[in-house]
């Protein structure tokens, strides 16, 4: 299969400029598993060849290891900045187990930048240090965090631009959150997200031989997903490459959720947090139907059920409280477009799949008399109005301004405003009704209400 790759050319601009700011910068590459992130970096280094020291952390590696690893690493880059000529900065790899810390590491670096801007004079470049998968890097009290704390100071002296790279919100929610984490106010340049492809990103990258449908239904079950995407053959029809890719043993897509959350939870919560998930329906449901569905605890509910919203998995809406006692009650939503494919589709059928090491088309039999347009029972409508929401963008329209125009276009909306005069909503409920999407006009004091429909048929 020829490699299929969306250029991803924004965020690689956005990088090289922070790379080649005047000062020293601390930034943080953030985004979802399997994003494209490494990707991005990789790239970044290949074009800044010769400044950028790009490590990967391991989730096995031991402490020790890992930073012995780096030191061999640093050595063989230092080596083909300086050559010879490299007096003034210790090779790393010489250091014994006790004597070789990151403090001295980073240290290292400093006094390597500045033999550089010694030789080169006014134009010398800047060197970057990129720490990707930064949760196995700092895992198990390396003292990484701290080190890059108490050398921070001594790095940006030098003009030394770091980058922590990661997909695990725990992290990032741990060591760089509220005034007393510990890399708190380090940053110098707002996060640098890498979000999902867009519809129209997906289909020229990776299906363009395909209906926009048929696209459409792949960025309702994938979500964007580059990796994912990369895994769905293009040389057969529709349904067969669904069916090759997401529906038998050999599939990738079974286990992936279970992996989504192993970055986050720790073995028992994320079991639980799996459970949860696939408990919600694609229309999603309240919280005391989880409790009922799951068994478990309406305080674990809730609590992990409130770190899935804010790490970006599920979403929570008001509901009509129906003079129910204890207040106003909330609909769970999954946000994440596979994890709703995963739950509504592929968990329910775990048991068939896990058996299918054939050509047994189950995803033939998911749409059944729906060929013409690929529904599939109590996901498909979600799943759309989901994919409406995250090619719009709503509540973050800034992520994704390249739609906004043509949609407002043919919303019959003026494209000159969007995103700026308008307030977006979508799943407004009230009592006895429910709203898709809701764009509110302040300026002409016009409310807009979208019904998102599935389908070819007229309404």
């Amino acid at each position: 299969m020829p490699a299929r790759i969306h250029p991803r050319t924004h965020e690689i601009g956005e990088i090289v400029s922070f790379l080649n700011a005047p000062s020293g910068g601390f930034a943080y590459v953030r985004g979802r598993r399997r994003v494209g992130k490494s990707w991005i970096l990789r790239k970044v280094t290949e074009r800044c060849a010769g400044r950028v020291i790009f490590y990967t952390g391991k989730k096995d590696l031991q402490p020790k290891a890992t930073l012995r690893e780096f030191a061999m690493q640093f050595d063989e880059f230092a080596g083909g900045i300086l050559g010879l000529a490299r007096h003034d900065v210790p090779k790393l790899s010489e250091f014994n187990s006790e004597a070789l810390t990151w403090e001295r590491v980073f240290h290292a670096f400093a006094q390597l930048a500045a033999a550089k801007r010694s030789r080169d004079g006014e134009k010398s470049t800047s060197l970057a240090l990129f720490f990707d998968e930064i949760q196995w890097v700092a895992s198990k009290s390396t003292g990484i965090i701290g080190a890059l704390k108490s050398t921070w100071d001594a790095l940006k002296e030098q003009n030394i631009k770091i980058i922590l790279c990661g997909s695990s919100n725990k992290f990032f929610e741990e060591h760089t959150g509220d005034h007393e984490k510990t890399l708190r106010g380090l940053k110098t340049h707002a996060d640098i997200w890498v979000l999902p492809l867009t519809l129209a990103q997906t289909r020229a990258a990776f299906f363009p031989n395909w209906t926009l449908q048929e696209a459409a239904v792949v960025q309702m079950c994938f979500g964007g997903i580059p990796y994912y995407l990369e895994n769905i053959p293009n040389n057969t029809s529709f349904v067969l490459a669904i069916n090759e890719a997401a529906f038998l043993r050999r599939s990738l897509f079974l286990e992936e959720a279970h992996e989504i959350l192993a970055l986050d939870f720790n073995a028992q919560r994320r079991e639980r947090a799996l459970h949860i998930i696939e408990m919600i329906p694609a229309q999603g449901c309240g919280l005391d139907t989880l409790v009922r569905r799951t068994g478990f605890p309406q305080s674990n509910v809730s609590e992990i059920v409130e770190v899935l919203e804010r790490y970006g998995f599920v979403s929570k809406r008001p509901l009509p409280s129906k003079g129910k006692r204890g207040g106003q009650m909330q609909l769970v939503r999954l946000a994440d477009q596979f994890l709703m494919f995963y739950a509504a589709v592929l968990a329910p059928r775990r048991e068939a799949i896990s058996a299918n090491n054939t050509s047994r088309n189950i995803f033939a039999t998911c749409i059944g008399a729906k060929l013409d347009n690929y529904y599939i029972a109590d996901f498909t409508g979600s799943a759309f109005e989901l994919l409406v929401e995250n090619e719009l963008a709503v509540g973050t329209c800034e992520h994704n301004p390249a739609n906004w125009p043509k949609i407002y276009a043919r919303l019959g909306l003026t494209p000159a405003i969007a995103g700026g005069g308008y307030k977006i909503q979508s799943d407004v409920r009230e009592e006895g009704s429910q709203i898709d999407l809701l764009i509110i006009d302040s300026a002409a004091r016009l409310a807009h209400l979208i019904e998102c429909k599935w389908g070819r048929e007229d309404i």
